[in-house]
This record gives C-alpha cells, sequence and structure tokens, in this order.
C-alpha cells in the first residue's frame, strides 16, 4: 500500500468514514470487487484454482507476506531462503523459518 493510501485509510479509521466497495478496491483494502449475482462462481473458480495449488507452498508464501513486513531485511532473506527449503524439500532445515 502507497503512504498515500494508507493516510486514506488512517482518516477512514479514525473519522469511521463508510466508503463504497469500489473506493475500497482503488484503496487496495480488497482483491477485487464483483457483483452480487457473480459472487459464488467467482469465489469457486478462486478456490479451484488455489486448490491445484501445493499447500505447502501456499501456506509458506502467506507466512512469508505475513511476517516479511514485520523484520529487517536480513532476517528477511534468512526467512526466505528458509521457504525455498521447506518448499523444495519439504521440511524444516533450519530454527530461523516457523509456519506457525
Amino acid at each position: 500500500m502507497e503512504p498515500k493510501d494508507l493516510t486514506k485509510v488512517k482518516g477512514l479509521i479514525f473519522t469511521g468514514k463508510m466508503i463504497d466497495a469500489k473506493t475500497s478496491e482503488q484503496l487496495g483494502l480488497v482483491n477485487v470487487v464483483i457483483p452480487k449475482e457473480n459472487f459464488r462462481e467467482t469465489v469457486r473458480r478462486f478456490a479451484l484454482e488455489l486448490a491445484q495449488k501445493a499447500p505447502i507452498a501456499l501456506k509458506v508464501a502467506k507466512t512469508l507476506i505475513n511476517k516479511g513486513s514485520e523484520i529487517g531485511l536480513d532476517a528477511a532473506i534468512t526467512m526466505e531462503r528458509e521457504a525455498f527449503s521447506v518448499i523444495l524439500h519439504g521440511r524444516l532445515s533450519g530454527r530461523s523459518f516457523s509456519l506457525h
């Protein structure tokens, strides 16, 4: 999220102002806005797409995204290296990476 968008989001949180779905999408608060009548089919296609991916790869990617922004560059590089080990070898090779 760009700093200018973060500033807008903070303003929305502080004021409690409501925004529409399209504005949420523009600010990066949601991935996509879809018509109500297409909701179930869109979710079904997304779920099928995810189901074709390796579960360990999804879990590792989620962990890297969630933790990566909270740590320094060196720690992030170590974490990424460990993630490749998890994905390629199906195991943890050290103590620096946790799937929890």
